[in-house]
């Protein structure tokens, strides 16, 4: 699925009436089915938990301490260096990520095995998962969110990593029109300093990091007679006459390899010998490298000691840090740029007014690339606009519209151009033809949320870059015709994302890959056994309980069949 994220499992222990679970998921379509009060609920609550969601003691089982979930992601290399910048760490691409409840409501998290705040898995679980739910937040009703799948449906990568290093050319422009009107003030007196600084450079012939080279050194040469004796005694162990190890080692290799041909175990063990030997024996030949190094030079060492006394007169004179090397780096870079500040103060007022020009043209090109990026924003938001309002009449959202603006300032000012240019781009929807079309997230009701984020996962589903989608309640208030559009659109957006469904509808229930039934058991608990696939015969019983809540007729059950057949045959599949 072009790279993306992918959820493999859902582990739950102690959380409502789940009192152990463990949820196994594959690529495309998952459907979670099940009795009312039987915790299909629950895995859209441990999922939230898991994202980061609000910790409730509430949500412990009743006479447990705690409650855990779990889950495995398969994550890219990319996101896996995010999550190890951050700690954690990823083992053949498998992200875990863990949260806990205790019964008074304290809680934990950690991603790939290392502790962290609720808030952090909220961040990084907004690149796994949305979830689509009347009680969730929406990561697509965000106002960058939205911007970002414009940019990407309508293929802007390009125009703005050229919108934004021209920002950056022009913001640094701009700063060095200023660093030169703040040292004209003082011209005589800094360009004396900085010239200084050059000469100082030369004349004692700085590098970076060349401090520590040179402490380094000195520090070596203090110690060459210990140096010496240590890689001395160390040679006389692996190579001395009393007691040649390698030699005893090259022996012993020569007897294992002699047995290697007689059992293949003995052979791989006889194999890390050798290279176990190999090492040795490189070590060896590095050490005796190094011995001819250390040799006392009397006067190497007094030239470095006047070095470094030279140096730690430079650090006293112009360190603009503690750390002595990190000082005499500073000067080097400062003496780099010396020449071209020299260059911009002797030229004055006319420098000044070349770097205004300069400015100015590199301004107008910003320009040109804002309005480049705003006309292919409004161009792709008017067909969005209409391929997903195109989508609802087949879910059961007939006469409601969604319109996709993209607002552009009247008066293209400095001040307006932001990282992502100057435009505000916002999903407005109407729920009927006399609606007025306001803000997606205030606008539609909870039973048309899902159906109106499903229309457009529709559309972009295959240029977003989420890698799981959860639905819950998305065939709230349908049934019939719509209910099978509504499970026909879902396997859609699984042909390029992994989905997750909870749903009650046989009509949605029949389009997945993975059928998954929540089972209680008599005292209304759900144990380890309660989550399990149903195929064959056993999911045209379960479609059959859907349909009438009498998985033994007959005539239920010969429905279920013709609707899977139906699937079956589908071109979606």
């Amino acid at each position: 699925m072009k790279g993306h994220s992918k959820l493999l499992s859902i582990q739950i222990k102690n959380l409502g009436v789940i009192e152990s679970a463990t949820i196994n998921l594959v690529d495309g379509l998952n459907v979670l089915t099940g009795e009312t009060g039987a915790g299909k609920t629950m895995v859209l609550t441990a999922l939230q938990l898991i994202l980061g969601g609000k910790a409730d003691a509430k949500l412990v089982r009743n006479g447990s301490d705690r409650l855990l979930v779990a889950a495995e992601f398969e994550v890219n290399r990319k996101f896996s260096e995010i999550v190890e910048e951050l700690g954690g760490s990823v083992e053949d691409n498998i992200l875990l990520i863990t949260r806990t409840v205790t019964s008074d409501g304290k809680s934990k998290a950690s991603l790939g095995g290392a502790p962290v705040p609720a808030a952090t898995l909220a961040s990084i679980g907004e690149e796994l998962i949305e979830i689509h739910a009347q009680s969730s937040s929406l990561r697509l009703a965000k106002e960058s969110v939205q911007r970002e799948l414009i940019d990407l449906y309508a293929g802007n990568e390009e125009i703005l990593n050229e919108y934004q290093n021209q920002l950056l050319k022009f913001k640094e422009a701009k700063n060095r029109l200023v660093e030169l009107e703040k040292a004209l003030k003082n011209r005589d007196s800094e360009i004396s300093r900085l010239k200084e600084i050059a000469d100082i450079s030369k004349k004692f012939e700085l590098s970076e990091n060349i401090y520590d080279e040179i402490s380094n050194e000195i520090s070596k040469l203090e110690a060459v007679e210990d140096l010496n004796r240590s890689v001395v005694i160390a040679l006389e162990i692996l190579n001395g006459e009393d007691s040649n190890l390698t030699s005893g080692l090259q022996s012993s290799l020569k007897s294992l390899q002699i047995g290697a041909n007689l059992d293949k175990e003995l052979s791989t063990i006889a194999g890390e010998f050798k290279d176990g030997l190999r090492t040795i024996q490189n070590v060896i030949s590095d050490l005796e490298r190094y011995k001819e190094t250390l040799n006392a030079d009397p006067a190497r060492f007094d030239y470095l000691q006047s070095r470094k006394a030279e140096l730690n007169g430079l650090v006293k004179r112009f360190g603009k840090n503690e750390e002595k090397n990190e000082s005499i780096n500073s000067l080097v870079m400062e003496a780099k740029s010396a020449k071209a500040q020299i260059e911009d103060l002797s030229g004055g007022e006319e420098r000044l007014g070349e770097l205004a020009k300069e400015i100015k043209k590199e301004k107008e090109l910003l320009f040109k690339f804002a309005q480049e990026l705003s006309e292919s924003r409004k161009k792709a938001a008017k067909k969005a606009s209409e391929d997903i309002t195109r989508e609802f009449s087949d879910l059961a959202l007939t006469g409601s519209m969604l319109e996709i603006s993209v607002e552009v300032p009247e008066n293209l000012e400095e001040s307006k151009l932001g990282n992502f240019g100057v435009d505000t781009v916002q999903f407005n929807f109407a729920s009927h033809k006399s609606a007025k079309l306001s803000p997606l997230s205030k606008s539609a009701s909870g039973g048309e949320l899902s159906r109106v984020m499903l229309a457009i996962e529709v559309v972009l589903s295959q240029i977003s870059q989420i890698g799981t989608f959860i639905f819950d309640e998305v065939d709230s208030g349908v049934g019939g015709k719509a209910a099978i559009e509504v499970g026909r659109k879902l396997a859609t957006v699984a042909n390029s994302s992994q989905v997750v469904v909870v749903t009650h509808l046989p009509q949605v229930a029949v389009w997945a890959k993975n059928h998954l039934v929540v089972e209680k058991s008599d005292n209304g608990d759900v144990v380890e056994s309660s989550v399990f696939p149903v195929t064959g015969e056993e999911r045209a019983i379960e479609i059959a309980r859907l349909l009438s809540g009498q998985e033994s007729s007959e005539t239920a059950r010969e429905h279920a069949r013709e609707l899977l057949e139906m699937v079956g045959n589908s071109a979606i599949r």
